[in-house]
C-alpha cells in the first residue's frame, strides 16, 4: 500500500447501443448486439467483444480519433460469466509537446508524438439481459483516459454496423443513488445561477431580453433528490427578482463536506423534475493504491465488484 498525496478516484460511465442510421430510441439489447457482432463464436463476450478491444491496444499504441489520448494495454482479466473485462492500460496525453523536469531545472522536451504515461485501471461491464452498458475508469484527479475508452467502444461498434446512442455518441456519467444521497446529506446549495432564454433575436449578445442573475449565498440543505424551487425563488426575491413565466436555465452549484474535505458540484435545476443531476466523485481507499501510487489491480476488481453489487440492487437486476 502506498504512502502518496496523491489520490485516486473512480468515474462511473453507461452507454447503449445502436444500429447506424436509426433513431436513437431504437436501442438494441446487449444479447443482440454481441449476437449479431459475434455470429461465429461460441463465447460471444470473451471470445468476440473482449479479444477485439484487446486487439485493438494490444499489438501496438492505441490513440483516439482526435489524437489528445493514447496507451498500451499492461494487464487484464475477465469474468466469463459475470461479463467483466477488467484490463489497466498505460496511457496519457499526446498530440502535444511535453516535458520532463528535474530536480536540478533541467528540461527535456518529448516529442508531441510520445506519450507520457500512467497506469489506468478500467472495467467493462455487458450485463446480459438489458440494453446498458457500464465502464469504470480510473483516474487521477484530473488526468483521465475516458476519451481513450470513448474510441475504443466506438471503434468495436463500428465494426459491426453499431454506435453509442445519444448526442455526442459517448458514454455517459452516473453514480449510484446511494452515493448521491449521502451527498446530498451533506450538501447545501452555495450559488445559483438563472439565464433567461426568452429573447426573439438572441445571437449570443446581451440585450434586455437576454439576463443571467447570479446569486451566492444561497443555503438551501437537500436531503433527497428533490430540489425545493421555492427556496431559489425566495432568494431572488430577496434580492429584488422574480421568475416569471418564461423559460429559464437555472443552474445551481452544491459544496458538500465530508471526511475527504469540500467538494463541488454545479447542475442544472428544473422545476418540473424530481432528480438532481449530480455526479459525486468517488475517492479510492488507499488499500487500491500500491507502493508506486498506481491502482492496485485486485483490490480495483474488488471495489468496482461492490459499486456493481449496488447497481444491481437500485435497480432489481438479478
Amino acid at each position: 500500500m502506498a504512502n502518496s498525496n496523491h489520490k485516486l478516484l473512480l468515474g462511473m460511465y453507461s452507454f447503449q447501443i445502436k444500429k447506424n442510421n436509426t433513431k436513437d430510441s431504437e436501442i438494441v439489447d446487449i444479447n443482440d448486439f454481441l449476437s449479431l457482432a459475434y455470429p461465429d463464436t461460441e463465447n460471444k463476450f470473451t471470445d468476440g467483444f473482449t479479444q477485439e478491444i484487446i486487439n485493438l491496444i494490444d499489438e501496438k499504441t492505441f490513440k483516439n480519433k482526435s489524437n489528445t489520448h493514447g496507451g498500451i494495454l499492461e494487464d487484464k482479466s475477465f469474468s466469463k460469466e459475470r461479463r467483466y473485462f477488467d484490463l489497466v492500460i498505460d496511457g496519457g496525453l499526446t498530440g502535444i509537446k511535453q516535458f520532463l523536469l528535474d530536480g536540478e531545472g533541467n528540461k527535456q522536451t518529448i516529442s508531441k508524438d510520445k506519450i507520457v504515461g500512467l497506469k489506468f485501471f478500467a472495467r467493462f461491464w455487458l450485463p446480459a439481459g438489458g440494453k446498458t452498458g457500464y465502464m469504470f475508469i480510473q483516474r487521477y484527479g484530473g488526468v483521465n483516459l475516458k476519451p481513450l475508452f470513448d474510441e475504443l467502444i466506438k471503434v468495436t461498434l463500428k465494426n459491426h454496423g453499431y454506435r453509442i446512442a445519444g448526442i455526442g455518441r459517448n458514454m455517459r456519467p452516473i453514480t449510484t443513488k446511494k452515493r448521491l444521497r449521502k451527498f446530498l446529506e451533506k450538501s447545501a446549495i452555495r450559488d445559483v445561477t438563472v439565464i433567461s432564454k426568452n429573447s426573439n433575436h438572441d445571437t449570443g449578445s446581451g440585450d434586455a431580453q437576454t439576463v443571467t442573475i447570479k446569486l451566492k449565498n444561497i443555503v438551501a440543505k437537500t436531503t433527497n433528490r428533490q430540489i425545493d424551487m421555492r427556496v431559489i425563488s425566495d432568494a431572488m426575491k430577496n434580492h429584488g427578482f422574480s421568475i416569471g413565466q418564461k423559460h429559464y436555465d437555472i443552474t445551481a452549484t452544491y459544496e458538500s463536506k465530508g471526511k475527504n474535505g469540500k467538494e463541488e458540484r454545479t447542475t442544472t435545476l428544473d422545476a418540473s423534475e424530481d432528480s438532481i443531476n449530480i455526479i459525486p466523485s468517488i475517492l479510492l481507499p488507499p488499500k487500491c493504491m500500491d507502493e508506486d501510487g498506481y491502482p492496485e489491480f485486485t483490490a480495483m476488481k474488488e471495489f468496482v465488484d461492490n459499486e456493481i453489487d449496488q447497481i444491481k440492487k437500485e435497480s432489481k437486476m438479478r
